[in-house]
């Protein structure tokens, strides 16, 4: 909104004619705004001030050079709708002048609005329309508003037409005929200018006045071959096909490569299904220039195939089958009616031709493509029960092999092609065949027929013999062959036997034929295959065959085989790691099944491990005696153990076990443990206490193994804690005797934890004894309190 003491200042200024700097930011800003609405001053003054804005603001910029500003103030007065007649004379003609065509077009168009157009500017507008390049929708839209102004303008409709020839866009506009037929009427025998109505009326749907047209200009020329085409078009719309091949022979008479025509004809007679020769030859021609026109292109096919031709048909129905599969895809209603029309059209050539191979294969490649994998199937037999001799075996080979390059979805084709390979001794190439078919779900009825009442030659090839078995045909030859390639060195024949016997894990008989392999040097690569199969049959000679396994000398499939015993749940199997545990002859396993047990807290699993504490290997038995601290053991059944053990770590485990107990009467085992221990060991020479007594120190006093120490002292601390006036004898002997300083501290202290008064006169000799060491006195001591004051 503008101010009004700016209104005041322009008003001012427009009084006194001002063009400076000041004065023509005034006027523009004035302009741009147009506040007549909220200014004091009647219309009248704020219009006839504005229009002396703008004719003081263009002489000044006129004056002063400032091209880019005429832009913007043509545009302004066109956005506002700008109504002075002399001021857009003004800008007109000044525009005019300065060429620029554009900004001076505009001004005309106001003015033709205003219809204020006198004979001069009405020049000029012409002029600026001939000048102004391009030919744009401006220039074209006032050359039309001229022609209705004046009509009989000739240079407007000569130029007009002029343009339209060069540009597409108008040459068939809603306005052409209007300036053909006004030239039509001063020059009847342009041709040009006919022809380009004629197909005006033509793509307008005006089919009768494009005839007329047509028809007009033979007066003239008889066979113009513009005008012939665009009614060769005209008439095919209108079913008039007779006429339209007239026409367009006519083109081609005069000019043979016309691409519009022959594509023209060649449609007409592809509709009318000819399959002349002279049909064909237009087929060929104008699929040149279009090569995507499938309409035509069928028609090609069906002159090809009616004539016998079938390489052509069979070229031009590989071209249709790839065209609709990329403009539709395979699913598509089109595709499939259209591949329907082509396998009908080659059942009739099969008729006529019943031994030409090629079309019963072609024929099954198209049921193929349509999801009739059955149907396929019928004409893929048929070629293997013609008597065919050698040269055509090597001829249907060729057309397998061709089709076979394509994306096959029937399975069967590679059947076929190995039994023809085996039949002609190419070995190689039949056992890639049958691999190719392999893991297809096959026909039951052609897998029977081609492999197995066949010449059973064909079971030489491992490929064959899972096909066999995949569709459950599983004989005592087939099982031994299948194991047989193992002994072959073609580890994709490996792969395809393997994933059969998977899926036949639950027929026992292959167990029996499994373990003629586990002696095999292969073993070790295909175990991780064969194992799951033996797993996931749980038979009782499936877990017999997997206890042989975990006998095997190789340290992973041990390992392997008994983490799959694990996982099974079948008593059978755990029967079997029962058995194992005791029996295994490698440590590896029986540790491996010490951990299994130790990570059950059952009764079963305590009772598992208690049997393993007499395994041969000390290491397993020191884990197992770990593994059962903190286990509700019975150690009534660990006395045989016990006296039996001859490792240290794993006696100590066990006294360990024995301290637990929450039976005194299997506590004081512990002391006569000592006790029995030391009479064992005296049971040489004289039977004297005294004799014994030095025997017993020369033992103890032997004892520096790490091992044996902690035997020692686990024992003496055991006896301590629970009290055991039983080992009192025991404890005097090694306080009074051994040679090591820890074993006797730990012999006094264990007599003050029993507390005994018959300890005391031992203890009081400590005391007493200047030779012995200040520790042992100071431990005498504190024992002596013990028993004289308990706690």
């Amino acid at each position: 909104m503008m101010a009004e003491a700016n209104i005041e200042r322009i008003k001012s200024a427009i009084e006194t004619q001002q063009q400076d700097d000041e004065a023509l930011s005034l006027y523009w800003e004035f302009i741009q705004t147009e506040t007549q609405s909220t200014t004091p001053y009647a219309p009248e003054q704020v219009r006839d001030a504005l229009i002396e804005a703008y004719r003081l603001l263009y002489t000044a910029w006129q004056a002063r050079k400032h091209i880019q500003a005429f832009d913007e103030l043509i545009e302004a007065a066109c956005h506002r709708r700008f109504s002075d007649v002399g001021v857009l004379s003004l800008l007109a003609k000044g525009e005019f002048a300065a060429a620029r065509y554009q900004n001076a077009l505009k001004m005309y168009d106001r003015l033709l609005t205003l219809k204020a157009l006198d004979a001069e500017t009405y020049q000029q507008l012409k002029f600026a329309c001939f000048h102004h390049r391009p030919f744009d929708d401006l220039s074209n839209l006032l050359l039309q508003r001229c022609l209705k102004e004046y009509p009989q303008d000739r240079t407007v409709v000569q130029f007009m037409f002029s343009q339209y020839l060069l540009t597409e866009k108008y040459k068939y506009s809603p306005f052409a005929p209007t300036v053909y037929a006004q030239i039509l009427e001063q020059e009847p025998q342009n041709l040009t200018v006919r022809s380009a109505l004629c197909e005006c009326y033509y793509r307008q749907g005006k089919y009768e006045q494009a005839i007329a047209v047509g028809e007009a200009g033979f007066e003239y020329e008889k066979h113009h071959s513009d005008i012939l085409a665009t009614l060769a078009k005209v008439h095919y719309t209108s079913g008039e096909y007779g006429r339209v091949v007239t026409y367009c022979r006519d083109v081609l008479t005069k000019h043979p490569g016309r691409t519009d025509v022959l594509v023209l004809l060649a449609t007409v007679y592809a509709r009318n299904a000819l399959t002349t020769n002279e049909a064909t030859k237009y087929y060929c021609q104008a699929l040149q220039c279009v090569p995507q026109d499938l309409f035509i292109r069928q028609a090609l096919f069906r002159s090809y195939l009616r004539k016998l031709q079938v390489d052509e048909a069979i070229a031009e129905s590989e071209q249709i089958v790839t065209g609709l599969y990329d403009q539709y895809g395979s699913s598509h209603r089109e595709y499939r009616a259209t591949l329907h029309d082509m396998i009908s059209e080659y059942e009739r050539a099969i008729r006529r031709a019943p031994d030409d191979i090629a079309l019963y294969l072609i024929t099954a490649k198209l049921y193929e493509a349509i999801g009739h994998f059955h149907k396929a199937l019928i004409y893929y037999r048929t070629l293997l029960e013609l008597p065919l001799e050698r040269t055509m075996l090597y001829k249907l080979i060729e057309l397998l092999e061709k089709l076979a390059t394509f994306q096959v979805q029937n399975p069967h084709l590679y059947l076929y092609l190995g039994l023809l390979y085996h039949k002609i001794e190419r070995a190689e190439e039949a056992k890639l065949a049958f691999r190719a078919a392999m893991y297809a779900d096959l026909d039951e009825h052609e897998v029977e027929d081609i492999l197995v009442r066949h010449d059973r030659s064909i079971w030489q090839y491992p490929a064959v013999l899972v096909i066999l078995a995949h569709h459950r045909i599983v004989t005592k030859d087939i099982l031994d062959g299948l194991l047989q390639t193992f002994r072959l060195p073609d580890r994709e024949d490996w792969e395809g036997v393997l994933w059969v016997l998977q899926e036949l894990y639950e027929i026992d008989d292959l167990l029996f034929e499994l373990r003629q392999i586990f002696t095999w040097e292969t073993f070790p690569e295909i175990y991780p295959q064969i194992l799951p199969i033996l797993g996931n049959n749980g038979s009782r000679l499936a877990i017999q065959l997997l206890r042989e396994l975990l006998g095997h000398a190789n340290e992973h499939i041990r390992m392997a085989t008994l983490h799959l015993l694990f996982q099974m749940t079948q008593p059978l199997a755990q029967q079997c790691l029962t058995e194992v545990a005791n029996e295994n002859p490698y440590p590896d396993i029986r540790l491996e099944l010490a951990g299994y047990y130790a990570q059950q807290e059952t009764e079963q699993a305590t009772y598992h491990l208690m049997n393993m504490l007499h395994d041969e290997d000390a290491n397993i038995r020191l884990y197992v005696a770990q593994s059962l601290q903190g286990r509700d053991v019975q150690v009534k059944l660990l006395h045989d153990v016990l006296f039996t053990e001859r490792h240290p770590l794993v006696k100590t485990e066990i006294i360990r076990l024995f301290e637990q107990t929450q039976e005194p009467e299997e506590r004081l085992y512990l002391a006569h443990l000592l006790n029995d221990l030391t009479a064992k060991r005296y049971q040489e020479g004289s039977s004297g206490a005294g004799k014994m007594y030095t025997r017993l120190k020369q033992l103890i006093g032997q004892t520096e193994k790490p091992e044996e120490t902690t035997l020692l002292l686990t024992l003496i601390q055991a006896i301590g804690q629970l009290h055991l006036e039983q080992g009192m004898y025991s404890l005097n002997t090694i306080a009074v005797s051994d040679r090591s300083p820890a074993i006797r501290l730990a012999a006094i202290q264990a007599l003050g934890q029993i507390g005994s008064q018959l300890a005391m006169p031992l203890l009081q000799n400590f005391l007493h004894d200047a030779s012995e060491s200040q520790e042992l006195r100071l431990a005498a001591e504190q024992a002596l309190d013990r028993i004289v004051t308990p706690d």
